[in-house]
């Protein structure tokens, strides 16, 4: 297709349909999923999805591109599009938009500068929906029936290869966000995706970076980020000394749990 590729928007759409088919297949689509595709471009990953029957909500930025996503697709009954910001998006708003109930998982070839924030984005959604589940939970149960529930399984995104590194990296080379990104998720990079299978052609290579959120998460999971925070603070110090300077714990408490846990100081 003709288009103005526009670099706020971090376009690069794929070549071919290789690198789109496995990302669709990452996800183990159903017929009774829904899947939220973010950016949709030309739509090569958009027919992969419909072909699987699945419900698709397709989120595009760039109203360039809304019209022949409308003509490829508009006959589609499963096909929605929505032209949003997707961080913009209010996802409880669209879901209930469209009729969605059940699992939904989320795709597409994200913009590499705003990568993260949108991995992030529905992160948050999820420990929201979690925390209104365990809310819900401890009230006293209603007589009314309950309204079925959506529930967010799983993410497949296209994303810079550094940063698919940083997000699955493992000790001893683990980070913070890989650290703590696995409170919430099963985290993968899962192939990698030469620049050259892109256009325009970027700089850097992509990689397919696969989430599986978890079915429950620690109720301190907030204790656990700070922790996290300050023992990567200063990467080139030790964890004893990140911990201790921070004067979040008492020492006492923290020698204690280093003992018990094994960890050398040094």
């Amino acid at each position: 297709m003709s288009h103005n590729f526009k670099k706020s928007f971090g376009q690069n759409f794929l070549r071919g349909t290789r690198f789109a088919e496995k990302l669709a297949n990452s996800l183990e689509i159903t017929e009774d999923d829904t899947v939220i595709e973010v950016g949709p471009g030309d739509g090569i990953l958009t027919k992969i999805l419909l072909q699987k029957n699945c419900k698709v909500i397709a989120v595009e930025v760039d109203y360039d591109l809304l019209v022949n996503l409308l003509k490829r697709f508009n006959n589609k009954p499963d096909f929605h599009l929505e032209h949003q910001d997707i961080l913009d998006l209010n996802i409880d708003e669209v879901l209930k938009k469209y009729g969605v109930t059940g699992n939904i998982k989320v795709t597409g070839s994200l913009p590499y500068n705003i990568s993260k924030k949108i991995i992030q984005k529905f992160i948050d959604y999820n420990v929201n929906l979690k925390l209104k589940a365990l809310s819900s939970e401890s009230k006293t149960p209603s007589p009314k029936p309950q309204t079925p529930s959506s529930k967010l399984i799983s993410m497949s995104f296209i994303v810079q290869e550094e940063v698919a590194k940083t997000y699955s990296a493992i000790a001893p080379n683990a980070t913070f966000l890989s650290n703590y990104v696995r409170i919430f998720c099963d985290v993968r990079k899962l192939e990698t995706i030469p620049a050259i299978q892109f256009f325009p052609t970027p700089k850097v290579n992509g990689a397919i970076l696969n989430f599986v959120f978890k079915e429950s998460i620690n109720k301190s999971y907030f204790e656990l980020i700070k922790l996290i925070k300050v023992g990567f603070v200063s990467p080139r110090k030790t964890l004893w000394n990140n911990l201790r300077n921070s004067k979040k714990w008492e020492v006492e408490k923290l020698e204690k749990s280093f003992k018990e846990l094994g960890i050398n100081n040094n």
